[in-house]
């Protein structure tokens, strides 16, 4: 193997997922994972991201919860490990549709810790993107993020005037 054949385990393991062989899937990422670290070879893109992946699968096999604490801690590894050059806008975006997704409480106490978890993870990305940004394509994604967490706050009024802003 070398590196510009990544991409094809990526496909064997998305093969092997849409046949529903989630655990073959796993063996592939994981033992793509392995080379990979073997080679001392860095991600360099969300498809050759074997931590992306991994977390992905838990995804797949309905572990909503537990997908998404893997991809909190994996970031949160990142963050702290100091490496920037790792693609994570993909997961940085996910986790903020999974923390919204997530507003789902019919208790107010419990709505609120979710909308403000659902911020934090905003804040996070915003945190993140800031360097990288391009006008206004940035900026009306952010809109859009926080005009959904508006909504699932119930806070429709103010998710009009997100509404506006966009335009």
């Amino acid at each position: 193997s070398c590196p510009r054949h990544l991409p094809a385990w990526t496909l064997k393991a998305e093969v092997q997922v849409r046949q529903r062989d989630v655990a073959a899937a796993r063996a592939t990422v994981t033992a793509m994972k392995s080379w990979m670290a073997e080679q001392g070879i860095a991600p360099q893109s969300d498809e050759t991201y074997p931590d992306l992946l991994l977390g992905s699968l838990d995804l797949v096999e309905g572990h909503f919860r537990e997908g998404m604490k893997y991809l909190e801690s994996l970031l949160a590894g990142i963050t702290k490990s100091g490496e920037s050059d790792l693609p994570t806008g993909t997961l940085r975006r996910t986790l903020v549709d999974m923390r919204r997704d997530l507003i789902n409480s019919s208790d107010q106490i419990t709505r609120t810790g979710q909308v403000a978890d659902a911020r934090r993870a905003i804040q996070v990305y915003t945190e993140w993107l800031a360097p990288r940004a391009q006008e206004p394509l940035h900026a009306s994604e952010l809109l859009r993020m926080e005009g959904l967490v508006r909504i699932k706050e119930g806070n429709t009024a103010k998710a009009w005037e997100t509404v506006e802003l966009i335009k």
